[in-house]
């Protein structure tokens, strides 16, 4: 396993200041009609909060000094970077956030959580309106969570990154883009960085084991459930087994729309949801105030030479 090291660069970082649709980390991106006037005085407070820090990065990046993982990474390799409650034990600390390296080009890389880190609800309200752009879990992931999770070095580390989300607000294939820093993946880029077989092209089904993802005992401690299993038996708490020797739960996709969003659940190998004999994740709907879904966090960091 490598630890990710920070190193200075010398050269002017330029950090957009943006505006409009998902514009900035954390701001919930465009303006959410519908919502509670008391939750929309909420918003605008995070939205402050998030461009007082886009302003601190843009001063940064005026200095001409700016912060980058140390290289080289390759895909596959498992390192670390920042920290986080893990084991449930705040006596002793946040432990480091292992992340798994699904990318690596022009400079930097794409890395996700090796773990569940924790446990939300995509957002609180049933409304059909809600989706990633303008979701809790977006506000938290680009707020709380990186303010937790990383040091002012790390986070400017931390790439901004532009979002293709399939909307399943709509009956058509149609796509919005947001910024982030923080994010959950979709499907799509699932398919697009493990070897994911789609077994039905109309429902975006399909499964593979390596998306099979355990949860930390934090986030466990947040109602998320590691599942475990054991071919040809009944399902039970009592047989810390699956196929390859691993527990295994469930967690949210960024995909939202009409009061559900995805999430990578458990399947077996024919495709369907099956207890007995799983082997695979693959994508279902929940409603978005499900609060037995983990989160697993995904962010591009800048990679020296």
């Amino acid at each position: 396993m490598k630890k990710i090291l920070l190193t200075g660069i010398t050269t002017c970082i330029a950090l957009s200041m943006l505006t409009g649709c998902g514009a900035g980390a954390g701001n919930g991106g465009r303006e959410r009609s519908g919502r509670e006037a008391g939750r929309d005085t909420d918003v605008q407070e995070q939205e402050d909060e998030a461009a007082g820090r886009d302003a601190d990065a843009h001063e940064h990046a005026d200095t001409g000094i700016g912060a980058a993982v140390e290289g080289p990474l390759e895909v596959g390799d498992t390192v670390e970077f920042g920290h986080y409650e893990q084991d449930n034990d705040t006596s002793n600390g946040p432990e480091e956030i292992e992340w798994e390296v699904l990318a690596c080009e022009d400079g930097k890389a794409l890395l996700i959580s090796r773990y569940i880190l924790d446990g939300r609800q995509f957002d609180s309200e049933t409304a059909s309106e809600v989706c990633w752009e303008n979701s809790d879990i977006r506000e938290w992931m680009n707020g709380e969570f990186v303010e937790e999770a990383f040091t002012d070095d790390e986070y400017d580390a931390i790439l901004d990154t532009e979002l293709s989300t399939h909307d399943l607000r709509t009956s058509g294939n149609e796509y919005y883009t947001t910024t982030d820093r923080v994010f959950l993946m979709s499907n799509d880029d699932m398919i697009e960085y493990y070897d994911y077989i789609v077994f039905n092209e109309d429902t975006r089904q399909g499964g593979t084991p390596d998306l099979m993802c355990e949860a930390t005992e934090y986030a466990q401690s947040h109602n998320v459930y590691n599942f475990v299993y054991r071919r040809n038996e009944v399902f039970t708490m009592d047989h810390p087994i699956s196929l390859d020797g691993r527990c295994s739960s469930m967690y949210w996709l960024r995909d939202s729309g009409n009061c559900y969003a995805l999430i990578m659940g458990l399947g077996g190998t024919t495709g369907d949801w099956d207890r007995d004999q799983c082997s695979s994740a693959l994508p279902y709907y929940r409603n978005i105030d499900n609060d037995e879904m983990g989160v697993r966090p995904a962010i591009w960091v800048r990679v020296s030479e």
